[in-house]
């Protein structure tokens, strides 16, 4: 993730949530996974953060509190497949800029519903970004997993949900 000046789709990733709807169907498999030999859904796609703001709450910098908030879509080749939403909070500010931790939480919305993601990302961020789904709406009422998320890019990350129904 970035610091927290340029934090936006890091932490999303950490929570770049997006997850799946008929058109990502076809980036779903299902495998068995666990002892309860519950069924797993994967669903892949490509983050894209489109807005971001910084909200610089204590001394100019980086420090405990400090928010960023942004929103992206999800998409599929060029087909937009969702949209997201998180905001993330400073919880511990580094000696500098570049180092601390944020406490993210995020929201997925698709058309069978929305998930929801929470999860402490490290600065600096390293990849994978690793966030817990804590549940979702729809057909993702009783959903939770894991997302792991990739960045790509200052803009783009590669992220799978991992849902466990």
């Amino acid at each position: 993730m970035h610091h927290a000046k340029r934090m936006g789709l890091g932490a999303v990733s950490t929570a770049l949530v997006t997850l799946l709807c008929a058109p990502v169907a076809s980036a779903t498999t299902t495998q068995f996974v666990g002892p309860d030999h519950g069924r797993e859904q994967i669903i892949r796609a490509v983050a894209r953060l489109v807005q971001v703001e910084n909200i610089d709450r204590g001394p100019s910098g980086p420090s405990l509190g400090d928010e960023i908030v942004s929103s992206g879509v999800l998409v599929r080749g060029d087909t937009q497949v969702g949209t997201y939403g998180q905001v993330c909070t400073v919880t511990r500010a580094g000696a500098d800029e570049d180092t601390g931790d944020v406490q993210c939480v995020a929201t997925v919305a698709l058309p069978k519903g929305q998930i929801t993601l929470q999860g402490l990302s490290l600065l600096p961020r390293t990849d994978p970004v690793i966030t817990a789904i804590t549940g979702g709406t729809g057909a993702y009422r009783t959903a939770h997993g894991y997302l792991r998320s990739v960045e790509i890019s200052d803009t783009e990350a590669q992220v799978t949900f991992h849902i466990i129904p």
